[in-house]
């Protein structure tokens, strides 16, 4: 969260949602990816994962109330 205020100011308390939206976005993929499967599927949840992760940093504001 303090990373999060820093790069986009205010307070780290203002980034709490915005941590755990990505901390269970995280949590979500890993366990996906944990799971044997084939390598497309894994790979969309990886590539997914990560534009989903950018769009959530680069929108962060939407998590402040």
């Amino acid at each position: 969260m303090t990373q999060f205020a820093d790069r986009f100011g205010g307070k780290p308390g203002d980034y709490s949602r915005c941590f755990y939206a990505m901390f269970l976005l995280a949590h979500g993929a890993a366990s996906l990816l944990s799971l044997p499967g084939d390598d497309i599927a894994r790979e969309e949840v990886r590539r997914n994962f990560l534009e989903i992760s950018a769009a959530l940093i680069q929108q962060n504001k939407i998590f402040q109330f």
